[in-house]
């Protein structure tokens, strides 16, 4: 009796990994940019801290959704919905010379491809 494995899993971690990379370097050159100008301003830190700490989550959870977890699918649309809202509001903001859209873009379509796995779309990986 085999299990039904589902090819997406892998996508979906694909993506998380990479998407966690890019927030890790966004947030660090945000911090580093910000925190010898912030002189204690929590406000100035804060898009720096909730990108790194939205990439720890999804570098942490990639060896989970490879597995098929579905915990780590609920962690990570629980922790990434919120974030492009969040990236939304600052793109709207108007925040000049920033690659906010790109983050957006890229957590929108994680997001796109882990409510399809949710949802229940299967792809099944090709036969040894």
């Amino acid at each position: 009796m085999s299990v039904e494995r589902n090819g997406l899993d892998a996508l979906v971690a694909g993506m998380s990994l990479l998407l966690g990379l890019f927030l890790l370097v966004g947030g660090s050159g945000h911090l580093t940019a910000t925190v010898p100008r912030a002189n204690g301003s929590v406000a100035l830190m804060l898009p720096g801290l909730i990108l790194l700490s939205a990439a720890g989550v999804n570098l942490l959870a990639s060896l989970p959704l490879a597995r098929g977890r579905w915990s780590a699918r609920w962690l990570l649309l629980s922790i990434n919905a919120p974030l492009a809202v969040y990236l939304a509001w600052l793109l709207q903001q108007g925040v000049p010379d920033h690659p906010i859209g790109v983050f957006l873009a890229m957590v929108c379509s994680q997001l796109i491809v882990l409510l399809a796995v949710l949802s229940g779309m299967n792809w099944a990986p090709p036969e040894p």
